[in-house]
């Protein structure tokens, strides 16, 4: 066998163990991987104390982790003209209101600014033409949809929705007038 055959058969298996072993490393990652995703259990829910808690909303059906039979919904305990308290993070969102416009960035005909806070996210939009914030969405849960619509009105009320599903039906309405510590639950 000549010295350049050799080489190239030498090249040519070198490159061949080289491609195998990476192939074979990746393929084995992604099934690791995937297995660990179907392992994991569907998270479970743990409502915050009771007086954390801005207004108890019902809870979409989930399925049983052991049985997968649909677990019942609970009810809403919050009926039409009852009230609730304002939570710490309900307090925490009404002073980030009250921030400058200077902390967002131009988007188009509105001011943006996403505040992160304990266990939630938030954006602020302002209007044009407004010299405040006037709208807020809120992120309860980190799934990247909104669970809450606030509008801050030039009255200093604020008008709250909530999509108890977290579906984008915004079904509950709370209403907090001026100078009060209690919403109001008007739908």
């Amino acid at each position: 066998m000549k010295y350049k055959t050799f080489m190239l058969l030498r090249n040519l298996g070198g490159f061949g163990l080289v491609a195998s072993l990476a192939v074979g490393a990746f393929l084995g990652c992604r099934s690791a991987t995937q297995s660990n995703q179907a392992s994991q259990a569907p998270p479970q829910y743990n409502p915050p104390p009771a007086g954390r808690q801005s207004a108890p909303v019902a809870l979409p059906v989930r399925k049983d982790p052991v049985s997968a039979r649909p677990m019942a919904k609970s009810a809403d305990p919050v009926p039409t003209g009852a009230t609730a308290p304002l939570s710490s993070r309900d307090t925490e969102i009404v002073t980030l209101s009250k921030e400058p416009l200077s902390k967002g960035k131009p988007a188009g005909d509105s001011t943006r600014w996403l505040a992160v806070g304990d266990g939630y996210k938030a954006e602020f939009r302002a209007d044009a033409g407004s010299g405040v914030w006037n709208r807020v969405k809120v992120d309860l849960d980190g799934d990247k949809k909104w669970d809450e619509k606030w509008d801050f009105k030039s009255d200093a009320s604020i008008k709250r929705r909530v999509s108890p599903a977290d579906d984008d039906n915004y079904s509950a309405e709370y209403r907090l007038k001026s100078g009060e510590t209690k919403w109001t639950r008007v739908k």
